[in-house]
């Protein structure tokens, strides 16, 4: 076999056909999307049970109060989760600001809201939980992947 190159398995890539990058960004953003989705499941069933726990049947019920999520800012894209425990749950919808929506919470309810600015987006945005016409609690992020997390705790007056 004179003049012949033996035979060679390997065969090195060919410009522009290697791995694309963007895939780390990504991965680390699923991986975050799913903690913050396991933090929020073990909170809501901890205030499940401790709701349930604590209720009296000779005391009258007391009543829910409305609560309202808001999202502002200039980014066009962000990735709203809403988990309000037992029984609704919100998973990674895609709004564009501005976007607000209300729910019921029952006494010693806890909810939260993550805002998650879209991978590319150079904005901000500015998650708030709206009580009573009262903002109890507001956050803001600037930036590409950026989160803002609001939370409140229905704790009745005796």
């Amino acid at each position: 076999m004179s003049g012949q190159q033996p035979y060679n398995a390997y065969q090195p890539p060919v410009a522009g056909q290697g791995r694309k990058s963007g895939g780390f960004g990504k991965v680390v953003l699923i991986l975050l999307g799913v903690f913050l989705l396991m933090i929020g499941g073990c909170t809501a069933g901890v205030v499940y049970l401790s709701t349930k726990a604590g209720n009296n049947k000779d005391e009258p019920m007391k009543p829910s109060v409305l609560v309202t999520f808001k999202i502002t800012g200039t980014s066009k894209k962000v990735t709203l989760t809403i988990n309000n425990g037992p029984p609704g749950f919100s998973s990674g919808v895609s709004v564009p600001p501005p976007y607000e929506t209300s729910i019921k919470v029952p006494p010693n309810g806890h909810v939260n809201m993550n805002a998650l600015n879209g991978g590319s987006e150079k904005g901000t945005i500015t998650c708030s939980i709206i009580v009573n016409k009262k903002v109890v609690s507001t956050k803001t992020a600037k930036g590409p992947a950026e989160m803002a997390s609001c939370s409140y705790t229905y704790i009745p007056a005796k």
